[in-house]
């Protein structure tokens, strides 16, 4: 189940943060929130971060990262791919709790962070089953 919801959530990881979107273009900070220029420069130091990490996983993987299809590169193990299994997920994630606190929302920033280590966590399990498909355990 969880692989199959991992399936449909990677062909829709495009549209799923919609929400997110709406709720950090409509939802007012909190009056103790509106003012603060740290929280403003914490989430574009995490934004930051995040798209840094983000471009550098697309130099390695290339072309094959903006596919929206179950089709195989070959298997990354170099430059952020030899750190992590997932640097494109991680940033990510770090880009949208960024814009949570850029957006000075401070207690919208972990549960963004939650909701989608459950939604890549759900992508990844039906990555692997993928990959042990196709290429099995080398």
């Amino acid at each position: 189940m969880l692989v199959r919801l991992g399936g449909w959530l990677f062909r829709k990881r495009t549209s799923i943060p919609l929400p997110v979107v709406l709720a950090l273009l409509v939802v007012p900070p909190r009056a103790a929130d509106a003012g603060s220029s740290a929280l403003l420069y914490a989430g574009l130091a995490v934004v930051a971060g995040g798209e840094w990490l983000r471009l550098w996983g697309v130099h390695h993987i290339g072309a094959v990262s903006r596919t929206r299809s179950d089709r195989l590169g070959p298997l990354i193990d170099s430059g952020p791919f030899a750190l992590v299994r997932n640097p494109l997920y991680i940033g990510n994630i770090l880009l949208w709790v960024g814009f949570a606190l850029s957006a000075r929302l401070p207690w919208l920033a972990p549960i963004i962070g939650a909701l989608l280590l459950l939604e890549y966590h759900a992508i990844v399990r039906w990555e692997e089953r993928l990959l042990d498909t196709r290429i099995g355990d080398p």
